[in-house]
């Protein structure tokens, strides 16, 4: 899919070498399939729903620290019925900045090695979770409102933390290039956006071709060509991911789980949620209760 470069807005807080936004989105199913020229890291300060990065499909949540490198496609699907309550907003933290602020000569020295560790995780997306995310999510909220030297000593801070975290996950293949997904034609986007908008329904391969104008075999080539996954890939991994949210969010039981996430029987549904999960639906869910408890 053709992803559109989307460069920082004027309104930042900031020095030329990095800038800090608040950005505020009211609730659309609208996807922006975009990527940025400099490196953003992203603090998610409320809200919640779909995340897509690279060829990754997931969940994002208030708390939730993203670190994304220059080219890496992505969007923030805002939910309508899990993290958020009609009427409220997305709000998120973005802070982005360019690679030549580490090659000057005072950031380059052995000390700052790990920072280009860093920013080769960012080519895949990098989630950071556990106390770091709670160190970074607080330093974030100062940063916007520092200025001067004290933004400068927040921001590298925030770099710290994301070098020093041991809690993380890479989100996007090693197999995604953005060269892959920038493909010159935009229809995809058009099937993303249908796909996102009805998992929860029998989506037939007939309908998506339709949609496309294409036969369903020249449409299956053109999606994996252009998302790196085949269409029943990238539709499990979406509903699984929606399956999740419902674990994790609502006390609804794992058989309607299956049914409202489209899934047509609770047998196909546990086989393809232990397939992408590596854990039954109900252990995934008492994980993840004694997780959030501790």
């Amino acid at each position: 899919m053709r992803p559109l470069l989307k460069e920082t807005p004027i309104d930042t807080q900031g020095s030329a070498s990095f800038s800090i936004h608040r950005m505020e989105e009211t609730m659309n199913n609208k996807l922006l399939w975009h990527y940025h020229s400099k490196y953003e890291i992203a603090y998610v300060y409320q809200g919640g729903g779909l995340r897509l990065v690279g060829d990754s499909i997931g969940n994002y949540e208030r708390g939730d620290i993203v670190f994304i490198s220059p080219g890496l496609p992505h969007v923030w699907k805002i939910d309508n019925e899990g993290y958020v309550e009609e009427g409220k907003k997305l709000e998120m933290y973005l802070l982005h900045f360019d690679e030549e602020f580490f090659n000057k000569g005072l950031f380059n020295p052995p000390e700052m090695s790990g920072i280009k560790k860093l920013l080769q995780y960012g080519k895949r997306g990098l989630r950071v979770k556990g106390k770091a995310a709670k160190h970074i999510s607080l330093l974030f909220q100062k940063e916007y409102d520092a200025t001067g030297l004290d933004s400068l000593i927040l921001f590298l801070k925030i770099i710290n933390e994301l070098v020093k975290a041991r809690d993380y996950e890479l989100l996007a293949s090693r197999n995604c290039h953005t060269e892959t997904l920038e493909s010159k034609s935009r229809k995809i986007e058009k099937v993303l956006g249908r796909i996102v908008q009805n998992y929860n329904r029998h989506l037939l391969l007939e309908e998506m071709a339709e949609t496309t104008s294409m036969s369903k075999s020249s449409f299956c080539r053109y999606f994996k060509s252009e998302t790196g996954k085949t269409y029943t890939q990238f539709l499990n991994e979406l509903r699984i991911a929606k399956a999740c949210e419902l674990l994790v969010n609502t006390d609804m039981a794992v058989a309607r789980i299956c049914y409202e996430t489209g899934f047509n029987n609770i047998s196909h549904f546990n086989k393809q949620f232990r397939r992408y999960k590596g854990y039954a639906a109900m252990e995934y869910r008492k994980m993840h209760s004694i997780l959030t408890a501790v």
